[in-house]
């Protein structure tokens, strides 16, 4: 009779285990779906532009990062933006060969790419 309850345990341990997994992709899933419905409204063929979406578990927020470069990749756009407020975190903007560069997460300024990702990882992770 013990090894039924323990069995009966680890069934309905296991089942809650599995549940919840679920749950917690389904957040995920849903951030990858409007990432890519806003990519498909905001870019089309003719622009080399690409994108990643992250889901926050612990700020439970999808964020979409726009990659996008114009003048045959004279110029690098990243844009990391919060899909549930439609909020731009943070943006980063440079053409090749200019000292100038618009680079700020939040209310930080930053002044090249490596710490303009840095500012932006906590967003994506989690």
């Amino acid at each position: 009779m013990k090894v039924l309850g323990t069995l009966l345990s680890l069934v309905l341990v296991s089942g809650a285990h599995a549940q919840s997994l679920q749950e917690k992709s389904e957040p995920s899933v849903q951030c990858g779906k409007q990432a890519a419905e806003r990519f498909a409204r905001d870019w089309n063929e003719r622009h080399r532009a690409n994108f990643e979406n992250y889901y926050n578990s612990r700020l439970n927020k999808c964020f979409y990062l726009e990659i996008s470069a114009l003048y045959e990749g004279a110029q690098k756009m990243l844009h990391l933006i919060d899909l549930h407020e439609d909020r731009v975190i943070g943006s980063y903007d440079k053409l090749e060969g200019e000292a100038y560069v618009v680079c700020w997460v939040q209310d930080t300024r930053c002044h090249s790419e490596e710490e303009w990702r840095s500012l932006t990882t906590p967003f994506m992770e989690g």
